[in-house]
């Protein structure tokens, strides 16, 4: 797969780093992308990868996109380019070891070989210990890429013998420009809005300002403002209305938990709400994820029911004042 340094959205100084170090020829032998899900880890390592392959990086030491090495990345199968994910849930020994004897042959197309290792985490012992022993006595030309969300799962001592990348989530002004800028029919208001619920996380971003997702996402709204602003009784016949549908039962307690807590600005720098609001809310939070595990082996109308009752209890603080009792 082809990736530029232009396709990661913000992180600008971990950029400014690898395209200096791709221009000075001083590129580490291994890299661990370490962030959250939905902050483009695949899509940065697969661009480092075009970078260390590319015949003609660009002045900042992105990859071209237009020489031999980048049209076979577009096409997904570069030669001297492997990737392994999980098989599974875990990253086994015997695709350690296939990659070992993949990176003992002869490069193809260049002087440089990459390997990429997704969901670093995954490794078993095994693996991971017999990983070990390439990244210590690496092949001429290997580099190897690996990304994780869950970088304490590693061993220390691979951990030690990779440099670290860190990239991180935008804040949300930075996130709604680059929405903008990537969606230039998405009005900025929009977009904002967009960046907001996203929590900083480019990828959840971009989905959700698909054509597809921003029809499904006007359909919530108007589901979101009638539990807002319904009274008990339209809540009920809501209930209603949605108990034969388990799947849109489980989708709606997913909103409302993105909803409520991102609106009590949740994992964001920048909210305004403050500590006590959201101590208030955590009630209604526990109560969403109750919901949640209930639906399975409980009556989707008698959850809900029970749900809307305490949203009702709770609207006070949603819209600024204070839970009824």
């Amino acid at each position: 797969m082809f990736a530029a340094f232009k396709d990661i959205w913000g992180n600008q100084a971990l950029l400014a780093g690898l395209g200096k170090a791709v221009e000075t020829g001083k590129l580490a032998h291994a890299y661990l992308i370490m962030g959250a899900e939905g902050t483009q880890k695949e899509t940065l390592a697969h661009a480092i990868a075009s970078a260390i392959l590319c015949d003609a990086p660009t002045a900042t030491g992105g990859a071209c996109g237009h020489c031999s090495s980048c049209g076979f990345l577009r096409g997904g199968g570069h030669p001297d380019c492997h990737a392994i994910y999980p098989d599974g849930q875990s990253l086994k020994i015997e695709q350690i070891r296939a990659l070992r004897d993949e990176a003992s042959l002869h490069s193809f197309m260049s002087e440089k070989r990459v390997f990429l290792i997704f969901q670093a985490e995954a490794l078993t012992d095994q693996a991971a210990n017999g990983f070990l022993k390439l990244l210590e006595e690496p092949p001429a030309g290997t580099h190897f890429i690996l990304s994780t969300g869950q970088a304490a799962r590693l061993q220390p001592t691979i951990l030690s013998r990779c440099q670290i990348l860190k990239i991180d989530r935008l804040g949300i002004a930075e996130l709604g420009a680059a929405l903008h800028a990537a969606f230039p029919d998405l009005q900025p208001e929009e977009a904002a809005e967009i960046a907001r619920r996203s929590q900083g996380l480019p990828e959840r971003a971009r989905q959700a300002a698909a054509p597809e997702a921003l029809a499904r996402r006007q359909s919530d709204l108007a589901l979101r403002e009638r539990i807002m602003h319904g009274d008990l009784t339209d809540l009920f016949r809501l209930a209603e209305e949605m108990e034969k549908n388990k799947d849109e039962v489980e989708r709606l307690l997913i909103n409302l938990s993105d909803w409520f807590g991102t609106d009590l600005g949740l994992g964001q720098a920048d909210s305004s709400f403050s500590a006590g609001r959201i101590r208030a809310i955590a009630p209604l939070l526990e109560e969403i994820a109750l919901s949640r595990q209930l639906i399975k082996n409980v009556n989707a109308r008698l959850v809900l029911d029970v749900l809307f009752i305490e949203i009702l209890r709770f609207r006070g603080v949603l819209q600024g004042g204070r839970a009824s009792s």
